[in-house]
């Protein structure tokens, strides 16, 4: 009788645990389609952006600011989960970085007169800097990059902070008249990877034009100079800094939905081990049932044929 009643308060407990998990999956499918509505907008602008770029490189390719890249600050930016229940989110994160380290550490080998230092990385979300807290005090000795760790988006609307707070990190950076060398890593929704986006030197794949002939290098440029209100310098200065902007809020939010995402299925895998659980609990709770029905039955006729 105790027993069948332990088991009894166990699958209340775990229906309790069931109906909490169901309404985190409930609210993580709500930011989910808020967030895919967002992140068409966004890029739509980043095509604008890069339109926009392309055109004016098309016109002003020897108008742009040459920054000395060899002493440029490396700065790497890993965008993990601020919550948990996302699987290993935060870990595959990590494993690419380390990837993209030991690649950046063999080319600094090879190219010793390039005088870079080894990159300092902003860590954003509360459970990646519970990971990496114990991750880099495991391996001072391999890994002695400077770590900076920023609260993560909880919800879309917490995006705009920490956009914010990058920002003030790079233009401290910037006072300190650094170049910046800015890359990103972190989990696309869409095509379901992880992907290491670099943001800075800006439009990377339009400046680097080739030069081989000059029918080559003139294809495809504007025929017709866009009309600027400013000089080509600070024009490409001003869209460097949207564009900048742009694509860290585009990544915020396409990293925000890839963690709802994955929190999404590792919930539905949760709730139906918790369910196939309960069933077998519901299982022995009824044998039990049933084995104290047949005990009782056993004493009523032997009480019957006593008397």
């Amino acid at each position: 009788m105790a027993f069948r009643h332990d088991l009894e308060l166990h699958r209340s407990k775990l229906q309790d645990i069931r109906s909490i998990m169901h309404s985190m999956k409930t609210l993580a499918n709500m930011e989910t389609h808020k967030l895919e509505r967002r992140i068409r907008a966004q890029q739509a602008i980043a095509e604008n952006i890069n339109q926009m770029a392309k055109d004016f490189l098309d016109a002003y390719p020897q108008g742009l600011p040459v920054t000395p890249l060899q002493s440029a600050l490396n700065v790497v930016l890993l965008i993990g989960s601020e919550r948990g229940f996302c699987g290993d989110f935060n870990g595959q994160i990590w494993q690419t970085f380390q990837a993209q380290f030991d690649q950046y550490a063999e080319k600094s080998l090879k190219l010793e007169s390039e005088s870079s230092s080894e990159p300092q990385v902003i860590a954003i979300g509360g459970k990646l800097q519970t990971f990496l807290s114990g991750v880099v005090s495991s391996e001072p000795d391999r890994f002695s990059s400077t770590v900076r760790y920023l609260q993560g988006a909880d919800v879309t609307e917490e995006i705009a902070h920490v956009v914010e707070s990058i920002a003030n990190i790079l233009e401290a950076a910037n006072e300190r008249s650094q170049p910046v060398e800015l890359v990103a890593i972190y989990h696309e929704p869409l095509k379901q990877r992880i992907i290491t986006e670099p943001l800075l030197p800006p439009f990377k794949g339009l400046v680097e034009q080739p030069d081989s002939s000059a029918i080559t290098s003139s294809k495809g440029r504007a025929t017709q100079q866009p009309i600027l209100n400013l000089n080509p310098v600070d024009f490409y200065l001003e869209l460097t800094e949207q564009f900048v902007a742009q694509s860290i809020q585009r990544i915020l939010t396409s990293s925000l939905m890839a963690e709802n995402q994955s929190r999404i299925q590792h919930l539905e895998n949760a709730t139906r081990h918790l369910d196939k659980k309960n069933e077998e609990l519901l299982i022995k709770s009824n044998a039990l049932r049933q084995e104290e029905i047949i005990e009782e039955i056993e004493i009523i006729l032997l009480n019957q044929s006593s008397a």
